[in-house]
């Protein structure tokens, strides 16, 4: 697979230029890396359109938009006596166990899970992290992507059913080991987990920090499969991406001047 970070510019009158330009240039590398196998180009689109389906130019197709749940505050409700536990997916089994055996994932060449990334906390890690019931299996989790000087940044959150407010007691956990007051919860718009979690109505959506509010983070997915089976393509439509911290805009959650 061959993975493009393709970042829009802000300069309106020279844009619409330079994206053609740009998009030829990763189709011609793509052609030469992906020449005569099988595999998938894929383009991160960076401040994307607000309607996405206008990137599909060519052969490239829309597949994911990554939607944000921003958590701020924390709620005055008892604290969990669970402790956040730091978990590692290298194996299959560990990855069906936390529902991410049938998302797309980035495989990164160092099979380890712990981060290179320099944290601006030095007292969590960036990881999958979950919640065990007293039984002792997983009922919640989330990835910690980066903590950032102002929030934490997280994606790939879940919930057993009827476990739903233990999630809100595990982002708290989280935020407090952090000192930070602020989560943004990325995920794709497809993930069923991430919809009933925090799009959901009634008593079944915990309630998450003093305040939250979903909205869009303006990064679309494009592919274009090479080779691929009719089989393989209906799954890459269909399946949703476990959002890596590479699929990230560099200013997410930081002051940019421009």
């Amino acid at each position: 697979t061959m993975v493009v970070l393709f970042y829009r510019s802000l300069d309106f009158l020279n844009r619409e230029f330079w994206e053609d330009q740009v998009r030829r240039l990763c189709d011609l590398v793509a052609e030469e890396f992906l020449q005569g196998g099988r595999g998938l180009q894929v383009t991160v689109h960076h401040n994307a359109p607000t309607w996405a389906p206008s990137l599909e130019v060519g052969d490239h197709r829309l597949l994911a938009e990554i939607q944000n749940l921003h958590i701020f505050g924390r709620s005055w409700q008892r604290r969990s006596c669970h402790v956040p536990e730091l978990v590692h997916i290298n194996s299959a089994d560990c990855a069906s166990q936390i529902g991410l055996s049938s998302f797309h994932r980035l495989c990164r060449v160092d099979s380890g899970t712990q981060s290179n990334r320099s944290s601006h906390s030095e007292r969590l890690q960036c990881g999958h992290y979950m919640l065990r019931g007293a039984c002792g299996t997983a009922v919640c989790g989330i990835e910690v992507l980066d903590v950032l000087p102002l929030r934490l940044l997280c994606a790939s959150a879940w919930a057993q059913e009827g476990h739903q407010g233990d999630f809100s007691l595990l982002v708290e956990a989280l935020l407090q080991q952090a000192g930070r007051f602020v989560c943004s919860v990325l995920a794709d718009s497809r993930d069923e987990r991430w919809q009933r979690l925090c799009l959901g109505s009634g008593s079944a959506t915990p309630r998450l920090g003093l305040w939250s509010k979903v909205n869009r983070l303006g990064v679309a997915i494009t592919g274009i499969p090479v080779g691929l089976t009719s089989e393989e393509q209906a799954t890459l439509a269909q399946s949703p991406f476990a959002i890596p911290f590479e699929f990230i805009p560099f200013h997410t959650g930081r002051f940019v001047l421009v």
